[in-house]
């Protein structure tokens, strides 16, 4: 561990001499598979158990709780994907505008193209069902929202 730390000291991830970091960081644990894991654990969490609050466990080699990990690093990166569909066709799944949280739809509509926002009248959105609603300029998107802009 200290020399994983030295590390990322070495590359200004980690404020030097202090348990402070100037990105986000995601602990795992691996090899939870090895027999003397629970000691490890055991001895890891009376070091850092007040600086290292939550883990992940995994096993590589054994494909153990791999699945949390691509679905937390995906949170952690506070980012939405938002797929757009064109009127009377069905959404383009296959290239999600990758955004920031708290994104509008105004600025979606600016990524697409800065006439839309000139011109922007509503949008229609789907989210988690058939049922489209309509939405605002102001309107904040979510993780896997459907939106078809209509402008003027």
């Amino acid at each position: 561990m200290e020399d994983s730390l030295k590390v990322l000291e070495r590359f200004k991830i980690k404020e030097e001499g202090e348990f402070k970091f100037n990105k986000k960081i995601i602990w795992v644990a691996n090899k939870i598979d090895n027999p003397s894991y629970p000691d490890i654990k055991e001895i890891f969490l009376e070091l850092y158990r007040d600086k290292i609050p939550q883990f992940f466990e995994i096993s590589a080699k054994e494909k153990i709780n791999l699945e949390v990990l691509p679905e937390e690093i995906f949170h952690s990166l506070e980012i939405i994907r938002v797929y757009t569909k064109i009127p009377g066709k069905p959404p383009d799944t296959e290239n999600p505008y990758t955004l920031s949280k708290n994104t509008t739809l105004i600025e979606l509509a600016e990524l697409i193209h800065k006439d839309m926002v000139k011109n922007f009248r509503y949008a229609r959105l789907w989210r988690n069902s058939n049922k489209p609603v309509i939405a605002g300029r102001d309107y904040i998107l979510q993780d896997k929202d459907i939106v078809e802009i209509h402008s003027s």
